[in-house]
């Protein structure tokens, strides 16, 4: 058997060349392989997708993920941008949408932290058609591996891939081509010369990145830059929100649109009341037209985990009971919840096309816009913002941990609710103007509060996961013949008593989780940090 590219290691660097598209196969090879004896394989229609989120972060990371499919199957491969070294090839019958998706452990645990619960989209695309050759030395081992691939209207790309021990052969291979008359090295990115694919269409806006202030500069000329930034981030995820391409898409739209209202809130008097409240109310309508969806979208993620076995339990019911008995629940729980995604989705697509929607968006544009007046009458408008975003983040600051310290056993789990919105609004205060105060206490605070809130957003999550139970048992009660059977139900039941029994000890860790947030030293760097102001 000849030796294939390694699929746990790089293998040697692959080299490409161009060449014309009428020169035979057959002659190419042969030329290619001196010696060697050469088997070709019937060429076949190819389709090559290449890959991406849709805000690019393979490409942003500097790598390539392209599936060919052919008639027999289809190949993912891995590789560099402007590599034609992969770095894994496997094979993969379809493109997968998610990282989860993926068979090949490698290339999934590879993917999985770049793309994390992102869809992949096909950004490009192109179709043509490949032959394959193998070229074996005198004992009949396989020394070398090279692929014609033919575009539609482009030059024939060719692709000598060396084999692990034989790399000589591929050197010789490669002198040999460059001496063909029309035959040259091929340093082009496959990718950006293929046809934009159906992904394309999305992402394609520039977000700027973080504002850059005067730390003396005026605080509503600063407010403004941030909403603006905010403002960019909902125009490139609306088209892929209103076309259900990626449900990360509705996740950062309303995660701009939670910042810009709770900006608006907490920068007091920096613009005009009445125009505050109205952008607020606006934003706030957004928010909950939005939701539900995201809600489900959440739901549905949650699940996957469970089914796939990655979550913190896996619903496999209790001792002795079968895991198909599960699995069927999980099956009727999962088409309970898409029906009630799809409801929502047709409702919100409705609300996207409408005129209350387009006024919303182009009143915070304008708003967004328009230079602020040369005498405001706010009067936080003229305050410098080092000034007002430190005497802002130190009062939520001290709101977090006056509700925290306010929270008993016997406290209710809305008291919980509420400490958690707090410390977003302290955090996205924290994240806006952390260019202008002292980065190192500023960044401790932000990974404290991250820690503290990923603790409140379990417990919250797990009250929110059994609501979502109940809902769907008394649902399926209702409706006999249709749910998921008494064994079913019995295992729905163990899902539950499960997610109760992780609430109980997320809701008894809250104290220790507090204390670890509520620290004299932190608290004294902080002050000190935002009282410097700039550095």
């Amino acid at each position: 058997m000849g030796r294939r590219p390694d699929s746990n290691a790089p293998g040697p660097e692959a080299r490409s060349f161009a060449a014309p598209r009428r020169l035979p196969v057959r002659r190419l090879v042969e030329a290619t392989a001196g010696k060697l004896a050469v088997s070709t394989r019937a060429g076949q229609p190819a389709h090559v997708r290449y890959l991406d989120t849709f805000d690019r972060r393979l490409r942003r990371a500097g790598v390539v993920l392209e599936h060919m499919a052919l008639s027999g199957g289809g190949t993912l491969r891995y590789r560099e941008f402007g590599s034609a070294a992969a770095l894994v090839d496997a094979p993969a019958a379809a493109p997968p949408a998610f990282a989860h998706e993926i068979a090949h452990a490698r290339l999934r645990a590879l993917l999985s932290p770049l793309i994390d619960v992102r869809r992949l989209l096909a950004v490009a695309e192109t179709r043509g058609r490949r032959t394959a050759a193998r070229c074996r030395n005198r004992e009949g081992k396989v020394v070398l591996d090279v692929e014609r691939f033919t575009p539609r209207n482009s030059p024939a790309r060719i692709t000598i891939r060396p084999l692990r021990g034989y790399e000589r052969f591929a050197g010789r291979a490669a002198r040999r081509l460059q001496d063909m008359e029309g035959v040259a090295p091929d340093g082009e990115e496959p990718m950006l010369s293929a046809s934009e694919g159906p992904g394309a269409a999305f992402g394609g806006l520039v977000v700027p990145g973080p504002a850059v202030f005067d730390p003396g500069g005026r605080s509503d000329v600063a407010c403004k830059q941030v909403l603006a930034a905010l403002d960019a981030v909902m125009a490139m995820n609306a088209p892929a929100v209103e076309a259900d391409v990626d449900p990360e898409c509705l996740h950062d739209f309303r995660v701009a649109v939670r910042k810009a209202r709770s900006l608006l809130g907490e920068m007091k008097h920096v613009f005009a009341p009445g125009v505050t409240r109205r952008l607020r109310s606006d934003l706030g309508w957004l928010g909950q037209c939005t939701g539900p969806v995201r809600d489900l979208d959440v739901h549905l993620l949650a699940l996957d985990l469970v089914s796939r076995g990655d979550g913190e339990g896996r619903a496999s019911g209790g001792e002795g009971r079968d895991p198909m008995e599960s699995d069927g629940a999980l099956a009727a729980l999962r088409g309970y919840l898409e029906a009630a995604r799809e409801r929502e989705y047709q409702a919100l697509s409705r609300t996207l096309r409408s005129a209350r929607y387009r006024r919303v968006r182009s009143t915070f544009r304008t708003f967004v816009e328009r230079e602020p007046p040369a005498r405001p009458r706010s009067a936080n408008a003229l305050v410098p913002i080092a000034a007002l975003s430190a005497a802002r983040i130190l009062k939520v600051y001290h709101r977090t941990l006056a509700e925290g310290r306010a929270i008993g056993d016997d406290s209710p789990p809305e008291s919980l609710h509420d400490l958690r919105k707090s410390c977003k609004r302290l955090r996205y205060l924290l994240e806006f103007f952390r260019g202008i105060h002292r980065a190192k206490p500023v960044e401790h605070t932000i990974a404290r509060l991250k820690l503290f809130q990923d603790h409140l957003g379990a417990y919250q999550d797990l009250q929110v996961q059994r609501a979502v139970l109940r809902a769907f048992r008394e649902h399926a009660q209702g409706r006999p013949g249709t749910g998921p059977g008494t064994a079913g139900f019995g295992a729905i039941d163990d899902l539950c008593a499960e997610l109760a029994g992780r609430e109980r000890e997320t809701r008894a860790g809250f104290a220790a989780r507090f204390a670890r947030y509520d620290s004299k030293r932190a608290h004294e760097k902080l002050a000190a940090a935002l009282d410097c102001g700039p550095e």
